[in-house]
């Protein structure tokens, strides 16, 4: 009895531990950490493009790393947006937020692919709105 228990334990961990890894390699939006960033840079269409104060920049990555409703967009948008936020990462990268219809969209290069995904977060929602004006 205690063996059966044990098993099923030990089975239940094993599908647990194996699917949040592959959820996380799956997902297309990963975090970013102030280490790893470079720069932020804001533009509009009436906002000359600027530095993110450091402040904006805080509010900005906390934001990005709280994103929910992400849903992976297969073919790019094609417009032209109002106003973005524009990433650059240490490592050379950069990640676009983009104003796009009700939420935003998001790209960036994963693993060598460019990845597009809409998200939600209201911060950034705003922001891009305040850009665009």
């Amino acid at each position: 009895m205690k063996n059966k228990k044990l098993i099923i334990f030990i089975t239940i961990t094993i599908f647990v531990i194996g699917g949040t890894l592959i959820y996380r390699k799956l997902s297309v939006h990963k975090h970013i950490s102030s280490e790893n960033i470079s720069s932020i840079q804001l533009w509009g269409v009436h906002v000359q493009q600027r530095e993110a104060s450091s402040e904006e920049k805080q509010k900005i990555i906390k934001a990005f790393n709280s994103i929910y409703s992400i849903r992976r967009n297969k073919d790019f948008a094609g417009t032209t947006p109002d106003s973005g936020i524009v990433i650059k990462l240490k490592s050379g990268e950069h990640i676009s937020i983009i104003s796009s219809g009700k939420d935003f969209e998001i790209q960036r290069n994963i693993n060598g692919e460019e990845v597009s995904y809409w998200g939600k977060n209201k911060y950034i929602k705003s922001l891009l709105e305040t850009l665009s004006r």
